[in-house]
């Protein structure tokens, strides 16, 4: 992954869950106001069955925010964790004298001991 990627995600993730809340009720507010007039339902009844719509929409809307942010601290968790295989091999010593040895030895170089 590109070691910002969990730093992006979290970005868009409030970008999209604040545009995504203020879109949903400034079309909230226009259908309720259409609906009443267009199909001349009762105007409180029209308010109230909007209001449940755009509660359900900001409910879904966080929720993919929330989701999107969530994946977002994942990969960023996941770009920190380091490679063990990129980490230096540990010191041996010589189980004989514990002269200290390189990792590719076959034999101490203090005693002559073979390592195995």
């Amino acid at each position: 992954m590109f070691p910002t990627t969990g730093k992006f995600l979290k970005s868009i993730a409030v970008i999209f869950t604040i545009v995504g809340i203020v879109f949903t009720l400034i079309l909230g507010i226009l259908a309720m106001c259409s609906v009443s007039h267009a199909y001349g339902v009762d105007s409180s009844m029209s308010i109230i069955m909007g209001f449940f719509e755009m509660i359900l929409s900001i409910g879904a809307i966080w929720v993919a925010g929330y989701v999107i942010y969530t994946i977002g601290i994942i990969s960023e968790n996941t770009e920190k964790t380091p490679d063990i295989s990129d980490s230096p091999v540990s010191d041996m010593y010589c189980p004989l004298c514990g002269a200290k040895i390189p990792s590719d030895s076959v034999f101490c170089p203090e005693c002559g001991k073979q390592i195995t």
